[in-house]
C-alpha cells in the first residue's frame, strides 16, 4: 500500500475510489486464521458517503479534486490517501492502517504475528523502510513521469544520486532483512513484505529493473507474488506498470494548476 497525496499521483485526472470491505461479524480485538485479511470490493464513493452497512471503508485512490475537497479534508486533513473510516474512527498512513486492520479484524496470524518478538521484527523493518525506502524508491517515477508533466526536468547528477541510494538500500535489504530467509522477517509473509513490494515496484514501472542481477531479491518477489496471487498482483500493479506507455501516449491528464506548489515541493525533496 503506497501513500499518495494530491501531489503523489499522476494527478489532475480522474481515477476511481477503491474501498475495501471488512468482515462485519468481526469483533474488536479478535484475531484468528483466515484465507485473506481483506477482500476487495467494487469502486465506491468516498468513505464519508459509504453506506451504513459497510463497517469500514478504505479510500485508496481518488482524483485531485476529491483530495483537495473540504469533505475529504475532514477525513484526512493531510489530503492524501489511503484513509480509513471505521465507524466514527478515522485513520491515515498506510502502515498504521494495515496494523489496525490486522489487530481488529480476523486475519491470518502471519501478517502481524501475536508473538511479540516476531512483531518487533516487523516494526524493525518498517522503521528502516520509512528512512531508507519511502521517498527514495518513488523518486524515479517523479523524475521520469511526474516532474515533466509540469515542465520540470531534473539534472542527471540527481538521477545518478538516486540510483546510488536505491542500490545501497537494496543491498541493506538483502543483507540485513532478507538474508537467507523466505521473506523479510522470517519464513512467513508479513506486512513488512507488502510494504516493501509496493515501493520496489515503482522504479520497475519506469524501466529501472532493480531485481535484475539480484537473484535473491527476485526470488523473494516471485515467492511473495505467488503467495498473493497473480490476478491480485496484476490488478494492483497494472496501472503503475503501464505508466510509461500512458505518458508516451499523452494519456496522463495535466495536473491542476493549484497542485503545482505541492508537486514542486515534492520534487525539491529529491536529494
Amino acid at each position: 500500500m503506497r501513500e499518495s497525496s494530491h501531489h503523489g499521483s499522476p494527478a489532475g485526472g480522474s481515477s476511481h475510489c477503491g474501498r475495501l470491505f471488512l468482515n462485519p461479524a468481526s469483533s474488536a480485538g479478535s484475531r484468528q486464521p483466515g484465507p485473506h485479511p481483506l477482500r476487495r470490493g467494487p469502486p465506491a464513493p468516498p468513505p464519508s458517503a459509504a453506506p451504513a452497512a459497510a463497517p469500514a471503508a478504505l479510500l485508496t485512490s481518488s482524483s485531485t479534486g476529491q483530495l483537495l475537497s473540504k469533505d475529504f479534508s475532514q477525513i484526512n486533513s493531510l489530503c492524501k490517501v489511503p484513509a480509513l473510516k471505521d465507524g466514527d474512527f478515522i485513520l491515515s498512513e498506510s502502515t498504521a492502517i494495515l496494523i489496525y486492520l490486522s489487530c481488529k479484524y480476523p486475519t491470518a496470524d502471519h501478517w502481524y504475528p501475536s508473538n511479540v518478538q516476531a512483531r518487533a521484527r516487523i516494526h524493525e523493518y518498517l522503521g528502516w523502510h520509512a528512512d531508507c525506502v519511502r521517498g527514495t524508491f518513488g523518486a524515479p517515477l517523479w523524475i521520469q513521469v511526474l516532474a515533466p508533466l509540469i515542465g520540470v526536468h531534473l539534472p542527471e547528477e540527481k538521477v545518478q544520486r538516486n540510483r546510488a541510494a536505491i542500490d545501497r538500500a537494496l543491498q541493506q535489504l538483502e543483507d540485513k532483512f532478507l538474508r537467507d530467509q523466505a521473506f523479510l522477517t522470517g519464513q512467513d509473509v508479513t506486512l513488512a513484505d507488502l510494504m516493501a513490494l509496493e515501493e520496489l515496484i515503482q522504479p520497475v514501472a519506469v524501466g529501472f529493473d532493480l531485481f535484475e542481477g539480484r537473484p535473491k531479491l527476485a526470488a523473494w518477489r516471485e515467492r511473495l507474488e505467488a503467495f498473493l496471487g497473480t490476478d491480485l498482483c496484476q490488478e494492483t500493479h497494472g496501472l503503475i506498470l503501464n505508466i510509461l506507455e500512458q505518458a508516451a501516449n499523452k494519456k496522463i491528464p495535466d495536473p491542476a494548476p493549484e497542485i503545482y506548489p505541492y508537486m514542486l515541493l515534492r520534487i525539491s525533496r529529491i536529494p
